[in-house]
């Protein structure tokens, strides 16, 4: 688990994400809560919206999940694991890599279902999900950069590994 997540805003899936090709305003648009947007969910997504992820779907990766494995789960607890070590449990092995996201009893943590309720929030403006996403990071005693693309994000991590953080 790093002390910082950064996410890139071109690839961030929160309503109402301006850096998105996306009609947010469009009255058909219906708002689909994934870890990572994929044509396999079960609900239509616009095509500019595949490949992004939500909060939690950066912060999974960045402790070390792989991105196939984000799957089509709507929240940490639903990530499929790799079972190296046959003696522990799915659930068992996702406390263990995200500790902080997912319980030992495989339900979502409060800091998780306060993050996704924030980053899922219809009403709030883009800038003030930022802001309280930065917040509930720096109350855990975290730090949660944003940056443009992709490229900067990785920059940022590889930068932030050699530093140790």
């Amino acid at each position: 688990m790093f002390s910082t997540t950064v996410i890139a805003e071109k690839k961030w899936y929160t309503f109402g994400n301006p850096h998105l090709d996306i009609n947010w305003e469009d009255e058909n648009f219906e708002y689909v809560a994934a870890l990572l947007m994929t044509e396999d969910l079960d609900e239509p997504i616009p095509a500019s919206a595949i490949g992004t992820q939500c909060c939690l779907g950066f912060e999974s990766v960045q402790c070390g999940i792989p991105l196939k494995n984000l799957g089509t789960a709507s929240m940490p607890e639903g990530i499929i694991v790799d079972y190296d070590d046959y003696n522990e449990t799915a659930a068992e092995i996702r406390h263990r890599l995200i500790p902080h996201l997912v319980s030992k009893n495989n339900k979502p943590t409060s800091f998780s279902s306060r993050a996704a309720a924030i980053n899922d929030n219809e009403e709030m403006t883009y800038e003030n999900k930022k802001k309280a996403m930065q917040e509930l990071w720096a109350k855990q005693g975290w730090k949660l950069i944003f940056v443009l693309t992709v490229t900067e994000m990785r920059r940022k991590i590889k930068e932030l590994k050699a530093k140790g953080e």
